[in-house]
């Protein structure tokens, strides 16, 4: 979050609002006895916004400090209260969170989601925004007040400084605690919270009494300036500005690059939002909501239909160019130049459509009839924030107008009873069977009647899943087919991807390698395949060491993200290889570090919604010891694809443990475990598992050592035995079982049990197979054990942690500190030799630790 009015766009973009030396909080106050106050994020007409730690949750909050004078009337604290308690109900993704307000020695503040990005504003202001991108984000930003409006909350403050933008390209409207109730709406110029002018309705600068329209008029604002980059009310001061909105007419939509069919339709949307008279106005955000979804679609509908018409006059006219006996000669599709860049060639927006379709009630009880209406508003909600995919807000739709439409692949589902309970269920199809990808996965949510709004929720989310798997498969497909113009190449690559799937397994590596390199002895500037067999080499496929195989895949990725400099799998992949040679390394290089964190950097910017770059960076951060840093892209990266939240969540939890960050290892600790159960419950159908993700391990074990830390030794025994019955079904992992029953023999001793003998031998039979492995099993022992019994660790630490280098002695200082052990911790920390700046940060983290 920054200053609200950084790099203002036009003359009347507003200023930033002074806020008193008196009220400015200094850093490290705890407000409450809870909010410790971290940094000043920047200010507002209604006071400072802060970065604030909560204690209590163990997370970082925002918090807006209310300034005194906006608190002046007796009944606007109490109004202010109840307001907050309704903004609190809106839970929408594209909606900033409101958590509470409270006080400390009179001073009042609310506490809100944290939103890490910039904002709309800064956004604007860097420069024109591809219009398809804008219109994207002027969806967001219209169906988070929709959320708003079906609650019975106006915004009355909308504008480019209150739109947060996340790193991934989401939007998220945030003052919705300022914000009030239809029947609260009075004057702005009469009330404590004053507006922004040159976003305000004619009857905001009237100061006549406003509803849920006032801010329709607004987003028709904010729609023009994320078009075109000013307001369509411009002009050189503030009382012209406020003049043009009650009584200019909004100029012709100019967006270069837009087509006209997006264009026009776009248009007619933004006009009837601006509308002087609110009765001619959209009737709330969702109708405006829904009028733009389909003014995007049917501009998509028109290009493409245009495109035939162009297509089909070109050929004609081609035709009568050519000798009557040269036609059957002519090939127009044989070319071996490669084709157009996809992005010239494809319409506005060519993501895949999605449609929801009405869920139908099976049950036979009309009671029913409310869940099969919300079940599907649910899943809309969910999906027009997905970034991958664009919603067709039409609703009951047939094959044949879903395919007019530009329908990509639809949801089907209905309520039904099974037995006694009821049951949500739902399948996403393509729509048609060449589409690229399989039918997704049959979604069956149990027990509604028991908690419907945790069914929606677990719908929309499971259905979430399922689309953006759908959406991987059918771009991976679209990559293969427009990379290359050579048929030989595309057929190739298309074998080889039937073949392997997701990740390819050792048994096909030589066959995968004489497929991709016939594809690019085909084509040698084909990247799908040049990125593929990277990939595969650096999976371990190949002649050489693995260094050698490394260094090739690098080098082939460099030339595929010269030859495609947008390619965000190729960008993705080079981020993951380039960590791969730093963790290949005992003692890399910062330049080999900065090359790696680099290309990660630039695999976000290429794909912002990218969770594997962002775990490749939190282990390239914990490899350095910024294990902030780390845990913050691991949880950015569970929020953007569930796919990789096992392996993501693994690392959180140690992370967490590491440091005693006991509540983030709490929430983080039990969503594994979650996993971890649906993957056993859905087996080869599991997302990880359909994502060739490696199966989740040790849930059970992180969750008991968590426990075992709040002190509930009962529940962290539980979590032990479940995890060593684990390992026993499934005969791997004995460092888990090894660690759970040190576990468990602790907390014997903490209750002054004896431990059981059976215990006894079956960890002994296990620590003495572990001797037999060599130092590397024997070093994921001591790592096991310092999270659950440090002490247990020390007498593996000297014949485990081997090496003169600074990492191992940091290794063996760590272990020694967790056993608090500290003048052995100081004795091998002094050993390090720190001659990289990765090695001295690691020093610097750990040595405050030590003492003096």
């Amino acid at each position: 979050m920054t200053s609200p009015a950084s790099n203002p766009t036009a003359d009347e973009a507003p200023e930033v609002i002074p806020v008193p030396a008196k009220e400015t909080l200094p850093i490290g106050r705890v407000l409450a006895g809870r909010y410790e106050i971290r940094a000043r994020l920047g200010a507002g007409g209604m006071g400072a916004v802060y970065r604030a730690h909560d204690h209590e949750l163990d997370e970082d909050v925002a918090l807006k400090v209310v300034l005194p004078e906006r608190l002046d009337e007796p009944k606007t604290l109490e109004r202010l209260r109840a307001e907050v308690k309704i903004a609190r109900k809106i839970t929408h993704p594209n909606v900033c969170r409101v958590f509470d307000l409270a006080e400390d020695a009179g001073l009042f503040f609310l506490t809100m989601e944290l939103i890490e990005g910039s904002t709309l504003r800064e956004l604007i202001a860097a420069g024109a925004i591809a219009p398809a991108r804008a219109l994207d984000l002027l969806q967001q930003v219209t169906d988070g007040v929709a959320a708003a409006h079906e609650a019975g909350i106006v915004h009355h403050d909308l504008k480019p400084e209150n739109v947060l933008l996340r790193r991934d390209d989401r939007c998220v409207v945030a003052d919705f605690g300022l914000a009030r109730g239809p029947e609260n709406s009075q004057s702005v110029a009469g009330s404590g919270f004053a507006g922004t002018p040159a976003y305000m309705s004619p009857e905001q600068v009237r100061a006549e009494p406003i509803d849920v329209r006032s801010d329709v008029f607004t987003l028709g604002i904010l729609g023009f300036e994320l078009l075109t980059g000013k307001s369509p009310f411009a002009a050189p001061s503030m009382s012209a500005v406020t003049t043009a909105i009650v009584g200019t007419s909004p100029p012709p939509l100019v967006v270069p690059g837009l087509p006209e069919g997006t264009r026009k339709p776009i248009e007619a949307v933004l006009r009837k939002a601006l509308e002087k008279q609110r009765e001619d106005r959209f009737a709330h955000a969702g109708e405006l909501a829904a009028a733009l979804s389909r003014a995007r679609a049917s501009g998509s509908r028109w290009w493409r239909l245009a495109r035939v018409v162009l297509g089909l006059v070109g050929l004609l006219f081609v035709l009568t160019l050519l000798p009557r006996g040269d036609i059957r000669e002519w090939r127009p599709f044989s070319s071996d130049e490669p084709e157009a860049d996809a992005k010239d060639s494809a319409p506005e927006d060519a993501r895949p459509a999605i449609a929801v379709l009405p869920f139908e009630n099976l049950t036979g009880d009309p009671a029913w009839d409310g869940l099969a209406k919300s079940a599907p508003e649910a899943l809309r909600g969910g999906m027009r924030a997905m970034r991958g995919a664009r919603l067709v807000d039409e609703a009951d739709l047939d094959r044949e107008e879903a395919r007019d439409a530009g329908v990509t692949f639809w949801v089907r589902g209905s309520v039904q009873r099974v037995g006694a309970r009821i049951r949500l269920s739902a399948q996403l199809e393509p729509l048609d069977a060449d589409a690229g990808a399989a039918p997704g996965q049959p979604i069956e949510i149990d027990g509604v009647e028991a908690d419907t709004t945790g069914a929606l929720e677990a719908l929309r989310v499971r259905a979430l899943d399922e689309a953006r798997f759908f959406v991987r498969a059918l771009e991976r497909r679209r990559r293969a087919l427009r990379g290359t113009s050579v048929a030989a190449a595309r057929e190739k690559l298309l074998v080889y991807e039937a073949m392997s799937g997701p990740a390819p397994r050792p048994g096909t590596f030589d066959t995968g390698l004489a497929l991709l390199d016939e594809a690019l002895a085909a084509d040698p500037a084909y990247v799908p395949a040049i990125v593929a067999r990277a990939h595969l080499q650096w999976q371990g496929a190949g002649k050489g060491t693995d260094a050698e195989r490394m260094a090739r895949a690098l080098d082939a990725l460099d030339r595929a993200v010269q030859l495609a400099p947008s390619d965000g799998l190729a960008h993705e992949t080079r981020c993951r290889v380039a960590r791969g040679a730093v963790e290949l390394v005992d003692r890399p290089t910062d330049h080999e570090f900065d090359r790696a964190v680099e290309a990660c950097n630039l695999a976000l910017r290429a794909d912002p919604a990218s969770a594997e770059a962002r775990i490749a960076l939190a282990k390239l951060e914990d490899r350095r010891c910024r294990d902030e840093e780390a845990m913050r892209w691991l949880e950015e990266s569970v929020e953007l694809d569930r796919t990789v939240s096992g392996k993501a969540l693994e690392h959180l939890v140690s992370l967490a443990l590491q440091n005693d960050r006991l509540a983030i290892a709490d929430r983080t600790s039990a969503q594994l475990v979650a996993f971890q159960e649906e993957e056993r419950r859905l087996g080869p159908a599991a997302l990880g598992r359909r994502a060739g993700q490696p199966a989740v391990r040790g849930a059970y074990f992180f969750r008991g050592v968590t426990l075992l830390r709040l002190g509930e030794a009962s529940e962290a025994a539980e979590a032990f035995r479940r995890e060593m019955a684990d390992v026993t079904a499934s005969r791997s992992d004995t460092w888990a079982e090894a660690a759970s029953i040190r576990g468990l023999l602790r907390i014997a001793e903490q209750k002054h049990e004896a431990p059981a003998a059976e215990l006894v031998r079956r960890l002994d039979r296990i620590e003495a197979g572990f001797r037999g492995k060599g130092d590397g099993a024997a070093r994921i022992l001591v790592s096991a054990y310092s999270f659950v019994d440090p002490a247990a660790a020390l007498p593996w630490i000297e014949s485990s942690i081997v090496g003169e280098g600074c990492e191992a002695a940091v290794d063996r200082a760590t272990a020694y500190q967790a056993a608090k052990k500290l003048d052995e911790a100081r004795r091998s920390l002094s050993a390090c030799k720190d001659g990289f700046a990765w090695e001295r940060s690691c020093v610097e983290a750990l040595r405050p630790m030590l003492g003096p």
